[in-house]
């Protein structure tokens, strides 16, 4: 008999920790090789702006725990060297084991349907970063890439992920400011679509197989949202669009450049920030504080 595991994982101060697109890229690919390496089967994944949810076929809680530790440790050292924050990031996983289809199926209608949850797209097909849209399509949200017709930039740039594959290799984020570096914002759509697709670990014939097909799971996942009771996993009303207006602002003033100022304001500047956020994209006080690490 199969039985999944559902693994919740956030911020052990409940922050923000996925301001930018690269630490996806990054986290998502790390997924990918140590998935690879423990020979996990992960049927769903999602990722939020504080947490991480992931559906493993045939994991006990202490493999599930002891993977998703290796994901997100890896995930902390690479951030933290190339950032110069130190410490940790991630609290204590929580886990809850499925064993029958009915549970299983509500499952992976909930992992899917965190965004939707939390107001950031009206169905789950249309968030990026649950990857829901790649079980049908290797470019979901760009165009088709067509590599005679490519620019040279970015055909190196494919070249290069290919290598770092074929050599097993995460992306690190100095790979993949490099990757990304001079591209247009279209060429930009089509090489995070062609890292995913290229990486692409998540068994999505699995999950299917518990629907009649794709189509019948996804207009399963958009008429019921799942349920969870047994993962110890905080509540927020509420919508996360303040956390993405939040990104956007705090790039704009250059928080979120390379050196990743957000982590080393003072207390005091932090505190001034405040302010600065709540006027400037209406997020709710906890968020604020959230997005700070306050």
């Amino acid at each position: 008999m199969e039985t999944f595991l559902h693994v919740y994982q956030r911020t052990s101060d409940k922050g923000v920790f996925l301001y930018r697109v690269q630490e996806r890229i990054m986290l998502y690919t790390i997924f990918y090789t140590v998935s690879r390496s423990r020979k996990i089967s992960i049927t769903a994944l999602a990722f939020m702006f504080t947490h991480v949810h992931a559906l493993i076929q045939n994991c006990s809680p202490s493999e599930g725990k002891s993977f998703m530790g290796k994901v997100l440790s890896t995930f902390a050292r690479e951030l933290n060297q190339d950032s110069g924050r130190t410490g940790n990031i991630f609290g204590r996983a929580s886990c809850s084991m499925k064993k029958n289809g009915k549970t299983i199926r509500s499952s992976i209608a909930y992992v899917y349907n965190n965004s939707t949850e939390k107001r950031l797209y009206s169905r789950a097909i249309d968030d990026r970063w649950d990857f829901l849209a790649y079980a049908m399509s290797d470019h979901p949200f760009s165009k088709r890439i067509i590599i005679r017709e490519a620019s040279s930039r970015l055909r190196k740039s494919i070249q290069a992920v290919n290598g770092d594959f074929a050599r097993g290799n995460h992306l690190k984020l100095q790979r993949i400011r490099m990757l990304f570096k001079g591209l247009n914002e279209t060429e930009t759509q089509q090489l995070i679509d062609y890292i995913i697709a290229k990486y692409r670990f998540i068994d999505y014939a699995l999950a299917i197989s518990y629907f009649k097909d794709f189509e019948s799971m996804v207009r399963a996942i958009d008429s019921n949202t799942g349920s969870e009771y047994e993962i110890r996993e905080e509540f927020e009303t509420g919508s996360d669009r303040p956390y993405a207006r939040m990104c956007a602002y705090a790039n704009s003033i250059g928080l979120l450049n390379d050196d990743m100022r957000i982590y080393r304001l003072t207390k005091s500047e932090k505190e001034r920030m405040v302010q600065y956020l709540t006027m400037k994209t209406n997020a709710a006080p906890y968020q604020v504080l959230k997005f700070l690490h306050l």
